[in-house]
């Protein structure tokens, strides 16, 4: 688990390193999450000139909730049975959701050596980042 804290403050994770997709200059398919059980959200696309990055904000869904999960694809298109499973990722340390709760800033990043998520709690809080389900 990778943690950080303070104003500004993010940590960032590998998701797949040396991916193979990441090779040439440009990214090769597309990168984004799983947003229901056959398909995948994209938020980086292919083409687009590494590095490129693009931040998405998650806030928690219920009241007391500690923890936020993503699942990271990467795929020719956005549906589940074509893409290959990154892995499951948890980003905690935030304070449980009260009222509007924590907005969480999450970077999804794509550079010659992999592609990698950061995380930081938009007011500031502590956070945390762990890998919770491989491959």
């Amino acid at each position: 688990m990778l943690a950080c804290s303070g104003e500004d403050a993010s940590v960032e994770i590998d998701v797949e390193r040396d991916s193979p997709v990441t090779r040439w200059g440009t990214l090769s398919e597309t990168v984004g999450i799983g947003t229901s059980p056959d398909t995948f959200t994209p938020l980086l696309e292919p083409g687009c000139p590494l590095p490129c990055e693009t931040t998405a904000t998650f806030g928690t869904a219920e009241e007391g909730q500690e923890e936020i999960l993503i699942y990271v694809f990467r795929g020719p298109s956005d549906a589940i049975a074509t893409a290959t499973s990154l892995g499951g990722f948890a980003i905690s340390g935030f304070s449980p959701a009260t009222g509007e709760g924590p907005e969480i800033a999450v970077t999804f990043r794509a550079r010659a050596d992999g592609i990698f998520l950061a995380a930081r709690d938009t007011a500031g809080g502590a956070i945390a980042i762990e890998r919770v389900d491989e491959r």
